[in-house]
């Protein structure tokens, strides 16, 4: 069975677009609509802001469901049922009379993209690729950054010359076409299934693999996690603080206008900070392996205290681009930099137990934030506040991660 094939790279294709469509743009891009949203339903930001919470509340919670939904549907069909439902629910929010009716939008349309978001795209990932598994994660990953990068300019001016129903009605229509390779195209969850070995695997890996028993591969599952240590407290912190702060990349574009500048800018400084998104998500990798992956989460995370003290100044026009491109960098440890140092604690059989916890988490911590910043902007009228709690979560986690790295020295 071949191990390497043109239907390897198209599978690959398929996830990217997958999480383009769940990432890139029904997240990455809500910032843009907060202000016209909030002029339309002639609501405080602090309120439209909090259907951005809700999308990534709903992601985080169907995290419980995906598993048992993929093992007794079809994967293709669940990503077709729920591209409907989500893209449906991202149309009609262009024409919400109310508040409320935008609610509960955001929460069907964040729980039904779930289903191809990252989860789904890891699945098919860990399926189809053993060898080159991290560089194929990392391209997945980078590809939201990309497409929110490309999307932000265009929705921008889409919502100045046409208003806000055309442009959520183009965005359903874009997630619908990006999903449309891993609906429609002919391949199997498993490459197994039709003649294919996962990426790099070996007959004899896979023929090992199937000839273990029901009662060996029971024991493999019945793995015992010690919740009390020090480091799975690092990672909950972390994995709650840093999440948290990816929701102040959906204020830049409302930022940039409080700040003076025009709404151009703010969607620059939102293409700014995904593509940030992009390279940083490949920078950590590559810095993990010649470096450690300590030393990768203390670069991005001493990048997002510059960008951050940037935005703080906000005296011109080239500190607001760099900010929000160090900003940016969060991307990098709400993703791999989470996944790497987990791993390095946890064994693969651990790391399934683990790594859930930790991302639920940290979409919580994100839906939490995004309204916690928009009400701090109602109440003072100023992001000034938001960017100073930022500046301290990051400084506070990497003062933790310093001292992880004390933790593992100490321990050898």
């Amino acid at each position: 069975m071949k191990n390497n094939s043109i239907k390897h790279w198209i599978v690959l294709a398929a996830a990217c677009l997958m999480m383009g469509s769940a990432f890139g743009i029904n997240l990455n891009i809500n910032g843009i609509f907060l202000a016209p949203l909030s002029e339309s339903l002639n609501r405080p930001m602090g309120d439209i802001s909090f259907f951005v919470t809700l999308i990534s509340m709903g992601i985080a919670f169907a995290s419980f469901v995906i598993t048992p939904v993929f093992e007794r549907f079809s994967f293709k069909a669940v990503v077709l049922v729920t591209t409907i439902i989500s893209c449906v629910a991202m149309a009609l929010m262009g024409v919400a009379p109310n508040v409320l009716t935008l609610y509960i939008l955001a929460a069907i349309r964040g729980f039904s993209a779930a289903f191809f978001g990252p989860v789904a795209s890891q699945y098919l990932i860990n399926n189809w690729f053993k060898e080159k598994h991290g560089m194929a994660t990392s391209i997945v990953f980078s590809t939201a950054g990309i497409i929110g990068a490309i999307a932000s300019p265009i929705f921008t001016s889409i919502l100045e010359n046409q208003g806000v129903q055309l442009a959520f009605l183009v965005a359903a229509i874009s997630m619908a076409v990006m999903n449309s390779l891993a609906i429609f195209y002919n391949y199997s969850y498993h490459p197994e299934d039709e003649g294919l070995l996962p990426y790099g695997a070996t007959e004899e890996e896979t023929e090992v693999q199937a000839e273990k028993t029901p009662e060996e591969k029971g024991k493999e599952a019945a793995v015992y996690v010690n919740y009390k240590t020090y480091p799975f407290l690092v990672l909950v912190i972390v994995g709650l603080f840093v999440p948290a702060v990816t929701a102040l990349v959906q204020h830049l574009a409302p930022m940039a206008t409080d700040f003076g500048y025009s709404a151009g800018l703010g969607a620059l400084l939102i293409s700014s900070s995904m593509i940030a998104n992009i390279i940083s998500k490949l920078a950590i990798g590559a810095i993990a392996d010649a470096k450690g992956v300590i030393f990768g989460k203390i670069t991005m995370l001493a990048a997002m205290i510059i960008g951050i003290i940037l935005l703080i100044l906000h005296s011109n026009t080239a500190f607001m681009v760099i900010g929000a491109f160090g900003l940016g960098c969060v991307y990098s440890l709400s993703t791999v930099g989470i996944s790497l140092i987990t791993k390095m604690f946890y064994d693969n059989q651990q790391f399934s137990k683990v790594y859930p916890i930790i991302s639920f988490i940290g979409n919580m911590g994100a839906a939490i934030a995004i309204s916690l910043y928009g009400l701090s902007y109602d109440i003072t009228q100023s992001y000034m506040v938001a960017l100073w709690i930022s500046l301290a979560l990051v400084v506070i986690c990497l003062l933790l991660v310093i001292s992880l790295d004390r933790y593992i020295k100490a321990k050898h």
